[in-house]
């Protein structure tokens, strides 16, 4: 059985942005696309809704709009993925309580329109790696963010950035390759 991954808002955002611009790099978004026919991507809804919120004429929020409804898995509306961020919820807090996170940091990471949080607890139901440019932070103190791959790594949740999915399932030209 092929390993699946759910996509961070940042991946698409820093992609339109950066490397792989939708006028000169289509072959990436079309690669996103065969890799989610393959069933190795997908993202969740919470994360739809980020790319929504951009402007109406955002190539990424075009681009997401015209993807098949499955690539955006359910997150709220699934009582497995909110039993999951119920459990990220308490572990947000009670590391604040530890000292670990900052009151801001545990507030901001809880805020309900974030995808964050849902990307975490989906990736536990769906037993899903993530993909995300985040990378854990080492526990220094007080820390006044909470990164994915920080709660993610408290639960078991694998993160990799765009290149390792990328390296592992893109041939010549962002050809798919299982």
């Amino acid at each position: 059985m092929t390993k699946s991954y759910l996509v961070d808002t940042n991946i698409f955002i820093q992609a339109k942005n950066f490397h792989y611009q939708f006028g000169f790099c289509p072959q990436f978004w079309q690669w996103i696309e065969a890799a989610h026919v393959s069933g190795v991507v997908a993202s969740i809804s919470k994360v739809h809704k980020e790319l929504k919120e951009g402007r109406p004429t955002c190539p990424a929020r075009i681009w997401a709009d015209r993807l098949p409804k499955p690539f955006f898995r359910d997150d709220e509306k699934n009582a497995g993925v909110m039993e999951s961020y119920k459990k990220v919820m308490g572990w947000a807090w009670s590391e604040k309580e530890k000292g670990k996170f900052t009151l801001g940091a545990a507030q901001d990471f809880s805020q309900v329109q974030r995808a964050d949080a849902f990307l975490v607890a989906a990736a536990i139901h769906y037993g899903c790696d993530v993909v995300t440019q985040e990378s854990l932070k080492p526990p220094t103190g007080c820390m006044s963010t909470i990164q994915i791959p920080n709660a993610a790594q408290a639960f078991g949740v694998n993160t990799i950035t765009i290149f390792d999915l990328l390296r592992m399932h893109a041939g010549p030209a962002f050809t798919f390759k299982s």
